[in-house]
């Protein structure tokens, strides 16, 4: 999330300040930006029932943009079919444990397509140029 965040609420704040025993009852994202995006970190295959749910409940929600991170591009290939490929719904895939180090990512292709990092002479390369190169095809 690029610019200025003007208020960050967790999970646990939104379930002890705004929504207090309603939210035993529903599932909050797991970080809201200004009241407007919905961000959940999916590392964990739930089932299809309680996912569509979850889904569900996103998709009438208020939130202009809900965000999944997930390690897993069969995660976010699933979460994008079962939301019926709803445009509010991103992906972004992180490596290991580290959230911070993430590609965006779009269900479907085969490329992650994202802001490319610079090699070692400061010019910008795609992670699927580094591939190659790495590979030795370039």
């Amino acid at each position: 999330v690029r610019g200025k965040v003007s208020e960050l609420l967790t999970e646990a704040e939104l379930k002890r300040n705004i929504f207090g025993d309603a939210a035993k009852k529903k599932k909050l994202p797991d970080l809201v930006i200004d009241g407007k995006i919905a961000i959940e970190v999916e590392i964990s295959k739930k089932p299809d029932v309680r996912l569509s749910t979850i889904l569900a409940n996103y998709a009438s929600s208020h939130y202009e943009q809900i965000i999944y991170y997930t390690n897993s591009k069969g995660i976010a290939d699933r979460i994008n079919k079962l939301s019926n490929s709803n445009v509010r719904f991103n992906y972004r895939l992180f490596k290991g444990i580290d959230i911070l180090n993430y590609e965006d990512y779009k269900p479907g292709h085969d490329v992650i397509v994202g802001v490319p990092a610079r090699n070692e002479h400061g010019q910008y390369e795609s992670s699927h140029e580094k591939r190659l190169k790495d590979l030795g095809f370039t």
